[in-house]
């Protein structure tokens, strides 16, 4: 408490006057990584009688990785300019950990020495590297006492609707991928193997005589990116942007004459590779998998991109869900609740 900046100390002190801070009062640790250690206080510790409030910790790696260190404790300690962690940490906690290996102590007291040393020194290291680094404003920290509350309280989830949709979105991989396999003769087998649906759209594309579909899917890249005078060189794409535009000229297409058996294998292809390609369904099972009572925990992480202050996420990508619905293109949005409608009927 006594080496925090007195400004952080005021704050803190301001913010909490009249907040009840569990068993442990009045008092603000420092960690890397801090919800792993609050949680390990809180249900590791015999003495602690009630968990720790988010409020009572300070996270040194989110200070860290604001001013672009990395997140690890080793590298942001090398990159002040000292000698980072000890190395043989790792593999002392493995041995110390209680029903995993039969060391102690008393059986390995040279190696438990080191292990104590070895703790000692991470937290030389972490304070040397919060002094090293710039100190988060009031208003960053008490965002990530948000955060922290927000993670320890969990996000509920419908798990009923999650399986269904996890369940639904494996049948439509697997029938996907029969189908992709079937349109190419076996030359692509899988939705998510890009490299090949590129170069079997590129070639149908030539064999059918599409010049346009074959500019939309050119990308120029310069071939030496540090060199202005190096020349350009063209590659083959299907990113979702090109994918999109794809779409857009063989629908446009189809509108003034019926389409080839060849065109609409490539539409297939392309489509399947938009929709079904996709890691967004598999989201689904994951929320079942990280799930703990209905409810995904610990999924925020504060500062998670250096310097920008953006928040990433732990396991499920909860900042990053589909902002696409059924319907989109026609402006209907009402086709997306009767499509949730539907998912629901099948779990019935």
């Amino acid at each position: 408490w006594k080496s925090l900046p007195e400004e952080l100390r005021d704050f803190w002190w301001k913010t909490n006057v009249n907040q009840d801070l569990g068993p442990l009062g009045r008092k603000i640790f420092a960690a890397w990584n801090a919800g792993f250690d609050r949680d390990a206080l809180s249900y590791g510790v015999a003495d602690v009688p009630a968990p720790l409030r988010p409020k009572q910790f300070i996270d040194v790696m989110a200070q860290a990785v604001a001013s672009n260190l990395p997140p690890a404790l080793e590298g942001a300690s090398r990159s002040i300019g000292r000698g980072g962690k000890q190395q043989d940490g790792k593999e002392l906690i493995k041995r110390f950990t209680p029903f995993q290996s039969d060391w102690s102590p008393t059986t390995h007291p040279g190696e438990w020495n080191r292990f104590c040393t070895y703790a000692g020194q991470d937290i030389d290291e972490m304070r040397e590297v919060y002094f090293a680094t710039r100190p988060l404003s009031d208003d960053e920290w008490t965002e990530y006492w948000a955060a922290e509350a927000v993670n320890e309280r969990g996000m509920p989830i419908d798990t009923h609707f999650a399986g269904i949709c996890a369940a639904v979105a494996e049948a439509n991989l697997q029938r996907s991928n029969r189908r992709i396999a079937e349109i190419t003769h076996g030359k692509i087998t899988a939705v998510t193997q890009i490299a090949r649906i590129v170069d079997w759209v590129w070639e149908a594309c030539q064999r059918t005589n599409h010049s346009e579909a074959l500019e939309i899917m050119t990308k120029a890249v310069r071939q030496d990116p540090d060199n202005e005078d190096d020349y350009y060189v063209t590659k083959k794409s299907l990113k979702r942007d090109r994918i999109e535009r794809m779409v857009v000229y063989f629908d446009q297409l189809a509108e003034k004459r019926d389409l080839t058996d060849d065109e609409w294998d490539i539409l297939d292809v392309i489509e399947m590779r938009e929709w079904d390609g996709s890691s967004a369904p598999a989201k689904f099972q994951k929320m079942l998998d990280q799930n703990s009572d209905g409810r995904l925990y610990g999924s925020y992480t504060f500062n998670g991109a250096p310097q920008t202050g953006r928040f990433s996420s732990r396991g499920v990508q909860v900042h990053n869900l589909v902002n696409k619905f059924i319907g989109m293109e026609d402006k209907k949005p009402e086709l997306e609740a009767e499509a949730i409608e539907d998912l629901y009927q099948l779990g019935d």
